[in-house]
């Protein structure tokens, strides 16, 4: 399977959607004016304050909490896997690390 190219979009805002029996449109708002959009799919993974789930009047069920974090992509030779490392140290339970693997390797 072939996926289309990939576009980012800056300073798009999505202020409407109207569902269709075979595809969704979008009004995207930019600087230069209004355009529709259609697609088969829409993904809201626009973050916590989501346009689209809110448009599509959805709830998010999360939860936050107040902590540090501290975020590092390291390249090393290693005589283990290359992986991606996770280390949350919370006040409310015991330290923890996760792992996760690299897409590339």
């Amino acid at each position: 399977m072939q996926l289309e190219p990939l576009h980012v979009r800056w300073k798009n805002d999505v202020i409407g959607l109207t569902r269709h029996g075979d595809h969704i449109e979008l009004q995207v708002d930019t600087p230069d004016g209004v355009y529709a959009l259609k697609a088969q799919y829409v993904v809201a993974a626009d973050g916590s304050r989501s346009a689209l789930r809110r448009l599509l009047g959805l709830d998010s069920h999360g939860r936050t909490f107040k902590d540090r974090f501290l975020i590092a992509d390291v390249k090393m030779k290693a005589p283990f896997p290359t992986e991606r490392w996770f280390w949350v140290r919370s006040t409310v339970s015991s330290q923890s690390v996760g792992v996760v693997a690299q897409a590339a390797g």
